[in-house]
């Protein structure tokens, strides 16, 4: 199914954290990114939510994503 994409959302941490730090996570160094997207029918701001892994450019490419899924999981 086609979607219009109204919504991107980039998380990107780099933090150094606090040195010596061992026992909590959120205070040790992290970095990551995370994109996402929300659709237009699927709902702004209340809808889906999904992931850039999930987002293909063409109908092909994203039967030939299904494709790998379905193979690795049999």
């Amino acid at each position: 199914m086609r979607l219009t994409i109204g919504k991107v959302s980039k998380s990107v941490i780099e933090s150094k954290g606090i040195e010596g730090e061992e026992l909590f996570d959120n205070y040790k160094a992290q970095k990551s990114e995370e994109e996402k997207y929300m659709c237009v029918e699927t709902g702004i701001g209340s809808g889906s939510v999904y992931d850039v892994s999930r987002i293909h450019r063409t109908s092909e490419e994203a039967k030939e994503k299904l494709a790998e899924i379905i193979k690795l999981n049999k």
